[in-house]
């Protein structure tokens, strides 16, 4: 829920404040690979992402529930980090959408579908493995 949350307040975010894409930032790579993200965006996402984990955290009880809005910061960064990676492969592949190079393999009508699964539960594991890391 975190990151589609974060692509909601990304999109929206940069549509309504983008100004500076993310080469102002240092992130001439990210730019490169993803012209059309914003600091703003990116900024909004990460903080849509962070409200909608709060609420989630106040609604199952938790004893801190501002952990939630750092692990839904937490989850939305690496999304974005994930996002931005696969912005760049597709780039040095010459490749508009994954999908082409899918469709090779498979002729199902749901794999993007699937395909959204996969990334939402690799950042929302790769997210616990550095708090458990970081709590050990």
């Amino acid at each position: 829920m975190s990151i589609a949350c974060a692509d909601i307040g990304a999109y929206f975010g940069g549509k309504r404040f983008g100004k500076h894409s993310l080469d102002k930032v240092g992130l001439g790579a990210a730019a490169k690979a993803s012209p059309n993200k914003t600091t703003e965006g990116a900024v909004t996402g990460l903080v849509s992402a962070g409200l909608c984990s709060y609420i989630g955290a106040l609604f199952l009880r938790w004893p801190n529930p501002w952990l939630g809005f750092v692990y839904g910061a937490g989850v939305a960064t690496i999304a974005l980090v994930g996002d931005l990676t696969a912005s760049m492969l597709k780039r040095d592949a010459d490749v508009k959408d994954f999908g082409k190079i899918r469709d090779a393999y498979t002729d199902t009508k749901w794999a993007p579908h699937l395909k959204r699964l996969t990334y939402l539960v690799d950042a929302q594991m790769n997210f616990g493995g550095m708090i458990d890391a970081w709590l050990s």
